[in-house]
């Protein structure tokens, strides 16, 4: 008798236990990406897509641990620093991805330290401390993929806790 009370206080403990793991783990958010690009082209889009396709093959998959918020520049009324206040303030995205040296300012600008990849084809004059990524000269051969790829990359290396200063940007072809 004695056996069977202390099994059913073992198994109601038991399930509390678990009970609780589950609402912990159902409460996490997952990270948030803010995406602010140029427009709407082709070299954008290649550059999106080969970014989501890296973060996925090194296991960070939208709508499993990971979440975006994207703005597009092309066809609006507001400006960049609009679009990248909207991500940093409104949306209150954990990471930003700036596809364009403009995207790059403005996000600088609202970012508060939260850390910032960028990649796009075209210099870049003022790298801030919070931000790491890769630029290669614009023009009809630039590699978009290997830009987003890249990025994408890295992304997944601040995701997982590793500081903007020790990450190495890859060379892009």
């Amino acid at each position: 008798m004695r056996t069977m009370k202390h099994l059913r206080i073992a198994a109601s403990a038991l399930v509390a236990l678990l009970i609780a793991l589950a609402v912990t783990a159902c409460g996490d958010d997952p990270p948030t990406i803010g995406i602010l690009e140029p427009d709407l082209g082709a070299s954008t889009e290649a550059t999106r897509l080969a970014f989501l396709e890296a973060l996925k093959a090194d296991g960070f998959a939208a709508g499993d641990n990971v979440r975006f918020f994207r703005r597009n520049y092309e066809f609006r009324d507001d400006p960049y620093d609009e679009l990248a206040d909207y991500l940093a303030n409104e949306k209150k995205v954990d990471y930003f991805f700036a596809m364009s040296p403009e995207a790059l300012d403005a996000i600088a600008n609202v970012a508060g330290g939260r850390p910032i990849v960028y990649a796009f084809a075209g210099g870049i004059v003022n790298r801030p401390p919070n931000a790491v990524g890769v630029s290669i000269a614009a023009g009809p051969a630039a590699d978009h993929k290997g830009l987003g790829s890249a990025a994408g990359h890295i992304m997944s290396q601040v995701l997982r806790g590793v500081p903007i200063a020790e990450i190495q940007a890859p060379a892009i072809r």
